[in-house]
């Protein structure tokens, strides 16, 4: 809770809740142990937002936040957030939540090269392509 931080030096890792375009805070301990994979993170209570979080670089996170590691290294962290988001079709807001078992059971679709892999330049042109129109529409506002 915000309160607990009042007071307390601040640390150098970001603290992530349900809002993750800022951090909650910063603290000096992270919760999470290994950082050795890209992360989707998504806020549980609030709007559906996700962002992506490089591997090496270390963040926590409250109950108010799930995560979910790539661990595949032919899936693109971007494209898997953009799946993720389109997702929203599902219902998830405040309610339903996206709770970490409703999370768990959503499947996204992943573009597959003719031999049968990954696609991994369709997933960084397909997510590259998603944000594109988000930053219009959000200059038009």
């Amino acid at each position: 809770m915000k309160k607990d931080l009042l007071g307390k030096p601040e640390g150098p890792i970001p603290l992530y809740s349900a809002n993750l375009t800022e951090p909650f805070g910063y603290i000096d301990k992270s919760n999470i142990d290994d950082f050795s994979y890209p992360s989707v993170l998504w806020g549980i209570d609030g709007g559906f937002k996700l962002s992506v979080k490089e591997a090496g670089v270390p963040f926590t996170i409250t109950d108010h936040c799930g995560r979910i590691e790539i661990l595949h290294p032919e899936l693109d962290a971007s494209y898997c957030r953009v799946a993720i988001t389109l997702a929203r079709v599902y219902g998830f807001d405040r309610i339903p939540r996206p709770s970490l078992t409703r999370m768990k059971a959503l499947e996204i679709e992943v573009p597959i090269e003719p031999h049968g892999t990954f696609d991994i330049e369709a997933q960084h042109s397909l997510a590259a392509r998603y944000d594109s129109i988000i930053e219009t529409l959000l200059d038009a506002q």
